[in-house]
C-alpha cells in the first residue's frame, strides 16, 4: 500500500466516528403500578424508539383488562443523543399512552403490546399486576348524605361525602394530624373514583373529631372529612351517585429524617380502598298538571322586583328601562327571563320586544333588563309582571309578581312645518310661458337638414352588442339586489338558512341526542322561517305561527305532539330509542314544512 492509500485509510477510519448512527427499533411499556383495585383505571405508557408515527401501539386483547387509548396519542416526541467513546448515537421516541381498568381480582398479567414496522412485529414485556378487591376497614370508610330522600328533575340537592379515618399513632412520632394525614402523601386520588362530588375541593374539605367503635367494639377515635356539593339531577329515576370509593394509604410505619427540622416520610403503608354508602335518592319528573303557561323550567322558590327609569314625563314611543330582578334558592345560572311580550297587561300599553333577555348574576340574584314603549298617552303605571316557579316543598307551581311602578306619559312632539306663502317666505316670480307652433323647428335653424331622411338599418350583430351591455346591467343589478337583500334583510337571511340548518343541527345531534337539541333544531327552524325571535319560542308560538300560514292540521297536530313528547322527556328522562325516533320525526317535519305543510 502507498504512503498516499494508507494516509487516506486513516482519515476515513477518523471520521467513521462522526457519523450519527441510529439505534435499532424498539418497544418499552411503563405502568404507574402493578397494584390495583377492581375497576382501578392503570396509565400504561408504551414507548416506540427509531420507528415512524405511523407505527401505532396494538393493545392486546385480554378478558381480564379493558384498554382504552388516550385521544391525545402520541402525548410526545422527543430525541435522545448520546457519546460513548467518541461513538456518537442517536434516538427518536414516540410515547403513547393507554388506560388499563381491571376487570377481576388475581394475579393477573397485562399481555404485550405489539407495534409492527418495516414487516417486522415489536412486542413490549408482559406486565404482571396484583388485583384486589375494594378493601375497607375499620381504618377507612365513608358515607354520603342528604336531607332528603326525593327531589325534582332539576331541582338543587345537597350532598355530604363523609370520610372516616382513624388517627395513626406511632411510638416516638405521637399522633399524626388531621391536616397531615389528609395530605397528598397518603390519599391516592388516582385510585379514588370522585362520581358526583367530582367538581368539589377536596383539599379544602372541612373535618371534625369523633369516636366510635371499631370492628372489634374498641372505641376509636377517627377524623372525619367532610366535602360538600350541589347537584342538579338531569333525569327521573333514582339517582345516580357515581360510584364513589375513596383510596388511602394508611401508614404502616412512618420513618424520620436526622436534624431537628426533619419531616415525617413514609416507610410502609397498605392500601386501602372504600366504597361509598349512599342512600336512596328519587328523582321526580315535573308535573304537567296545573303548569302555568309562563312556566320556564325554575324550580325553588323565588321573589321577582321590577323598577324602571325613567318614569315622569315619559313622551309616547319613548324607551323605557325596565329592569327585572329574581331571587331565590334555586339554581340561578339556569333562570329564563318571564316572557314580557306575553304578559297581556303590559303587551297591551307598551311595545315590547319579544327577543330573550339575557341576564346577570349578582349576589345571589339575577337581573334581567329590556327597552319597553308606552303606546298611549294615558297609560299611568307598569304593570305587576308575573314569575312562575315550581316548589319543592310543597310539589305545586306557584307564580309571584313584582309590584306596579306608576309612571306619566305625555304626548309626543310633533313638528309644524310654515305653511308658503307665509310671513319671512320669498316670492319668486317667473317669466311666463311662451307657447310656440313651430315644433321642433322653432329651435334650430337648418330646417332642410331636420327634415331630411337620416334613417338607418341595424343587423343582427348591432343589435345583439346593443342589448348585451343591458342585459349585463340587468343581470348585475339583481345579482348585487340579492347580495344587499341578504346583507341588511335579516328575515329573508334567516328564510334563505332555516332548512340547512335544521337539518344539520339533526345530523350532529345524532343518535346520543337530547331532547332539548330535538326540540331546539324543530323550533329553531320554525323561528328562522317565519322571522320569530332567536330564542325564547314555546310550542304555544310554534302551533300558532304554522297555523296562520296555512299548515296542515295533521302537520300542526304532529309537530304539536312531537314538541309535546320532547317536553316530557326532557323534564323527565327519555330512553335512547325514543329520542333517536324523535330525531327522525322531527326530520322529517321540516321536510313537510319547507314543502308548504
Amino acid at each position: 500500500m502507498t504512503r498516499a492509500a494508507l494516509i487516506t485509510s486513516i482519515a476515513v477510519l477518523v471520521m467513521l466516528p462522526a457519523a450519527a448512527p441510529v439505534r435499532a427499533q424498539s418497544v418499552q411499556v411503563q405502568m404507574s403500578s402493578t397494584e390495583a383495585f377492581v375497576g382501578e383505571s392503570l396509565e400504561v405508557r408504551v414507548v416506540v424508539s427509531n420507528m415512524s408515527e405511523r407505527a401505532v401501539p396494538v393493545p392486546p386483547e385480554t378478558a381480564h383488562f379493558e384498554i382504552q387509548a388516550n385521544p391525545g396519542n402520541p402525548t410526545g416526541r422527543s430525541q435522545r443523543i448520546s457519546i460513548v467513546n467518541g461513538r456518537r448515537t442517536q434516538s427518536t421516541d414516540y410515547t403513547y399512552v393507554y388506560y388499563v381498568r381491571s376487570l377481576r381480582t388475581g394475579r393477573l398479567v397485562l399481555p404485550p403490546f405489539s407495534v409492527v414496522y418495516k414487516g417486522l412485529t415489536h412486542h413490549t414485556r408482559q406486565m404482571p399486576i396484583v388485583v384486589t378487591k375494594a378493601t375497607s376497614s375499620s381504618s377507612l370508610f365513608c358515607e354520603i348524605k342528604t336531607e332528603r330522600d326525593a327531589a325534582f328533575v332539576g331541582e338543587a340537592v345537597s350532598l355530604t361525602l363523609e370520610v372516616w379515618i382513624r388517627q395513626y399513632s406511632q411510638g416516638g412520632i405521637g399522633t399524626l394530624d388531621a391536616l397531615t394525614m389528609w395530605g397528598g402523601a397518603l390519599r391516592d386520588m388516582q385510585a379514588t373514583t370522585m362520581g358526583v362530588f367530582d367538581g368539589a375541593d377536596w383539599d379544602r374539605s372541612r373535618y371534625r373529631e369523633a369516636t366510635r367503635r371499631d370492628d372489634e367494639g374498641v372505641a376509636a377515635k377517627y377524623y372525619v372529612y367532610i366535602i360538600e356539593t350541589t347537584v342538579y339531577p338531569t333525569k327521573a329515576g333514582e339517582f345516580d351517585f357515581g360510584g364513589v370509593a375513596v383510596a388511602y394509604r394508611y401508614p404502616k410505619r412512618l420513618g424520620r429524617g436526622r436534624g431537628v427540622f426533619a419531616r415525617l416520610h413514609l416507610e410502609d403503608s397498605r392500601r386501602l380502598r372504600a366504597v361509598a354508602k349512599t342512600p336512596r335518592l328519587e328523582i321526580k319528573p315535573i308535573p304537567m298538571r296545573d303548569r302555568p303557561a309562563d312556566f320556564s323550567g325554575a324550580i325553588g322558590a323565588y321573589l321577582i322586583s321590577a323598577k324602571a327609569a325613567p318614569t315622569d314625563g315619559v313622551p309616547v314611543g319613548d324607551p323605557i328601562t325596565l329592569t327585572l330582578s329574581i331571587g331565590g334558592t334555586g339554581r340561578l345560572e339556569q333562570l329564563r327571563a318571564p316572557k314580557l311580550d306575553e304578559v297581556e297587561a303590559l303587551a297591551r300599553d307598551f311595545e315590547v320586544a319579544r327577543e330573550s333577555l339575557a341576564g346577570e348574576i349578582r349576589v345571589r340574584r339575577k337581573l334581567f333588563s329590556q327597552t319597553i314603549r308606552p303606546l298611549r298617552e294615558d297609560v299611568t303605571e307598569i304593570p305587576p309582571i308575573p314569575m312562575s316557579f315550581l316548589n319543592p316543598t310543597t310539589g305545586t307551581f306557584e307564580t309571584v309578581y313584582s309590584r306596579a311602578i306608576p309612571i306619566t306619559v305625555t304626548p309626543a312632539e310633533r313638528m309644524d312645518l310654515p305653511t308658503l306663502p307665509g310671513p319671512g317666505s320669498t316670492t319668486v316670480v317667473l317669466a311666463p310661458l311662451v307657447e310656440s307652433t313651430e315644433g321642433l323647428q322653432a329651435n334650430y335653424t337648418e330646417t332642410a337638414l331636420l327634415l331630411a331622411d337620416q334613417s338607418g338599418v341595424f343587423g343582427v350583430w348591432t343589435w345583439g352588442v346593443l342589448g348585451l351591455g343591458p342585459a349585463l346591467y340587468v343581470g348585475a343589478w339583481f345579482v348585487r339586489r340579492r347580495v344587499a337583500r341578504y346583507r341588511d334583510d335579516e328575515a329573508f337571511r334567516r328564510r334563505s338558512r332555516a332548512y340547512a340548518t335544521a337539518r344539520r343541527a339533526l345530523k350532529a345531534a345524532g343518535a346520543a341526542a337530547s331532547p332539548s337539541q330535538v326540540s331546539s333544531a324543530l323550533t329553531g327552524y320554525i323561528a328562522d322561517r317565519y322571522n320569530l325571535p332567536a330564542g325564547g319560542v314555546t310550542r304555544a308560538d310554534v302551533v300558532e305561527t304554522i297555523a296562520k300560514r296555512g299548515v296542515s292540521e295533521e302537520t300542526i297536530q304532529a309537530v304539536d305532539a312531537l314538541l309535546e313528547s320532547l317536553e316530557l322527556a326532557q323534564y323527565g328522562g327519555a330512553a335512547a330509542d325514543v329520542v333517536r325516533d324523535s330525531v327522525a320525526s322531527a326530520r322529517d317535519l321540516v321536510d313537510a314544512l319547507e314543502r308548504g305543510g
